[in-house]
C-alpha cells in the first residue's frame, strides 16, 4: 500500500507542478503536505472498504442499547431499519457504527454531502418514530 501511495503522490505532484507557489513554502514541506494528505486519503478509503455489513450483530447491539444489549431493543431496531430504504439503512449504520462521516458517506454512494445529510436526518427521525410505537 505505501508503494501505491508513493506512486499516486509522484502522479499527483506532476499533475499539481504549476500550482507551487515558493512564497507559500519549502518545496519540502509541499510535497511532504501531498504525500500525507495521499496518505489518510488511502486509509480511509480502506475504512470504507473494510466497513462491516449491516447484518454484523454487534453493530446492531451497539445501536439497540448501547452498554446493555438488550434483545427487545435490538429486534424492535432490526424491524425498524429494515422498513427504511437499502441506501438509507446502509447510510444510517455506517454512520452512526462505523464512524463514517457525511463527505465519506456521500463518496461511497456518489451523492452530494447534502443529500446524505437530508437522508440521514430523515432516516434517524423515521427510525425514532418506529421505535417509539413499538
Amino acid at each position: 500500500m505505501a508503494e501505491e501511495v508513493l506512486q499516486e503522490t509522484f502522479v499527483k505532484i506532476w499533475q499539481k507542478a504549476e500550482r507551487f507557489s515558493p512564497e507559500a513554502g519549502q518545496p519540502m514541506a509541499w510535497l511532504a503536505a501531498i504525500a500525507r494528505n495521499r496518505a489518510i486519503d488511502r486509509i480511509r478509503s480502506e475504512k470504507v472498504e473494510r466497513a462491516r455489513p449491516l447484518d454484523d450483530e454487534p453493530d446492531l447491539e451497539r445501536l439497540a442499547a448501547p452498554g446493555t444489549g438488550d434483545p427487545v431493543m435490538r429486534e424492535a431496531l432490526r424491524k425498524c431499519l429494515g422498513q427504511l430504504e437499502d441506501e438509507a439503512r446502509n447510510c444510517v449504520v455506517l454512520a452512526y457504527c462505523s464512524g463514517l462521516s457525511r463527505e465519506e458517506l456521500a463518496e461511497r454512494f456518489g451523492r452530494p454531502v447534502g443529500t446524505i445529510k437530508t437522508l440521514l436526518h430523515r432516516s434517524v427521525r423515521l427510525l425514532k418514530a418506529c421505535l417509539e410505537s413499538e
